[in-house]
């Protein structure tokens, strides 16, 4: 049931995604502002992307320091055995 979830938490967060478009839309905001509010949305998702590109550099690292570790780990156990 774990793929029910996600696709029920999706399509609510599309739904919240969209309430929230139509509010910002119906708020009496001046030109300035609307483009100060998309700035701030334009440098939180290039953030975002910068921290998800160094937590998926940092999972590869860890994942290769793994492998190398478990492929030295199992020559010591084969010298062992002879």
């Amino acid at each position: 049931m774990v793929f029910g979830t996600i696709s029920c938490g999706y399509l609510s967060a599309g739904k919240d995604y969209h309430m929230n478009e139509h509010k910002y839309d119906s708020l009496d905001l001046t030109e300035e502002q609307r483009i100060i509010i998309g700035k701030w949305i334009d440098s939180i998702t290039a953030l975002n992307g910068a921290y998800t590109e160094v937590v998926f550099r940092m999972a590869m690292q860890l994942i290769f320091q793994f492998l190398c570790n478990w492929r030295i780990g199992s020559r010591k156990n084969r010298a062992l055995q002879l």
